[in-house]
């Protein structure tokens, strides 16, 4: 993409996640209205990371109020669930210890541990939490000064609005000309 002076170069996503990212443009939404995420073709070739990667995708984008909905979306789709080893590989390999992502998962492992005794992982969601957590690195690391991969919290969710700050990108008073004369 070129803006006259400078070529910008976008990293390489799925055509699902760049149509997602269009239709949002153009209609505000990440979703159609009455349809099962999951059963919209745009999103079929993203698969079980269909949020993470949108929020990975807004946030390279600087197009934060996108990236805010991704992370809506994302977090409701965790309300009552665990986040599986393979969504934690790809939230940690594509993001910074800044990402609010990052953030997000470190946070709901260290409350809704996949480890918690009142849950019980299947033997190949064990296999694959083992074999990621014995690849160490930041996630080890993050999630251990987190808290460790222990607790079972019955507390607030942290997908519930209280928490939403936390993880929201501030749009503040960006005009969209601004937006596009920022320095990548």
């Amino acid at each position: 993409m070129e803006n006259g002076k400078t070529t910008i170069e976008l990293p390489k996503y799925s055509p699902g996640s760049m149509a997602a990212f269009v239709r949002w443009a153009y209609t505000g939404s990440l979703v159609v209205l009455g349809q099962n995420i999951l059963d919209d073709p745009v999103y079929e070739e993203i698969g079980g990371y269909v949020f993470s990667c949108l929020w990975i995708l807004g946030g390279k984008l600087s197009a934060l109020k996108f990236t805010n909905d991704a992370v809506r979306n994302f977090m409701c789709g965790f309300e009552n669930e665990r986040i599986s080893a393979g969504v934690a590989e790809y939230v940690y390999g594509n993001t910074t210890s800044a990402s609010k992502l990052r953030l997000f998962v470190r946070d709901h492992l260290t409350t809704k541990s996949p480890f918690c005794d009142c849950e019980c992982l299947d033997e190949t969601e064990r296999k694959e939490w083992a074999e990621l957590l014995g690849k160490g690195g930041e996630l080890v690391v993050e999630c251990m000064f987190g808290g460790g991969l222990h607790n079972c919290a019955d507390g607030a969710s942290l997908t519930l609005p209280p928490f939403h700050s936390i993880y929201l990108e501030d749009i503040g008073g960006l005009t969209v000309k601004e937006w596009y004369n920022q320095k990548p």
